[in-house]
């Protein structure tokens, strides 16, 4: 017979807490369409939030390429290394020039607040 379980993370904050957050080390691979990067935790409070990816061209419009939710650095780890595969909407011109935009941001149930962003140029 199977035993189900349920585990749900709770997180007590003692005293004064606080994080900041950043993405560093952006790089891209064509062939695979990953791009990757570190989320870098400073702080003595976990974060939690919502990554996206967006490219834009040299002209014309931003496209959503990725998204995560839900994307966590629990105290005491200070990174955690993160890969989005980059998915072209239906009927994209997402090829060529232009900049990749990575953004990380509270979840819209908490303000949507963003806490960091990153950009990577591509030829």
């Amino acid at each position: 017979m199977p035993v189900y379980s349920l585990a749900i993370p709770i997180i007590i904050r003692h005293g004064n807490t606080s994080a900041k957050v950043s993405l560093s080390g952006l790089t891209y691979d064509p062939a695979s369409r990953a791009l990757g990067f570190l989320l870098v935790r400073q702080g003595n409070q976990s974060v939690y939030g919502d990554l996206k990816a967006e490219w834009t061209p040299r002209a014309g419009p931003a496209e959503t390429l990725a998204e995560a939710t839900g994307v966590a650095v629990y105290v005491p780890n200070a990174t955690r290394k993160m890969t989005l595969v980059l998915v072209a909407p239906k009927g994209s011109t997402a090829s060529g020039p232009g900049r990749l935009r990575v953004t990380y941001a509270l979840p819209p149930s908490e303000g949507g607040a963003r806490l960091a962003e990153a950009f990577l140029d591509l030829p």
